[in-house]
């Protein structure tokens, strides 16, 4: 059975286990995709970590995986999405608009206020 490990940092391995070598390529770069080393694609910063948001509203909880640039400066986030089909997670790589994020890669900024309602005009 073949078998590889994925280490893409010094704190990180992930094996992956497979029947033959087109599953352990498959599987490679599913991990690859989800797990590689990413730098912030908004200032640059190479120190990047998994996050979890969890959000609570009256339809019960969601969680929401993220990778979040440490820059206090910065603390930009690119979201994740899981498959419908097989379960496996991506990064979001398209802008809300369905066009694919050529400048920034999917990497977001969070801006105080940038989400409030426009006030309904009467």
């Amino acid at each position: 059975m073949p078998e590889a490990k994925f280490r893409p940092d010094d704190n990180l391995e992930i094996t992956v286990e497979a029947k033959s070598q087109k599953d352990l390529f498959w599987g490679l770069a599913e991990v690859q995709e989800v797990f590689g080393k990413e730098p912030c694609m908004i200032c640059g910063n190479k120190d990047t970590k998994f996050f979890v948001r969890t959000v609570k509203n009256d339809d019960g909880e969601f969680e929401f995986p993220e990778r979040k640039c440490n820059s206090p400066k910065c603390n930009a986030s690119l979201s994740y999405s899981l498959n419908k089909k097989g379960g496996t997670m991506y990064p979001v790589r398209k802008t809300t608009e369905g066009k694919w994020d050529n400048q920034f890669k999917g990497w977001k900024k969070f801006v105080p206020g940038q989400y409030d309602k426009a006030p309904v005009e009467e």
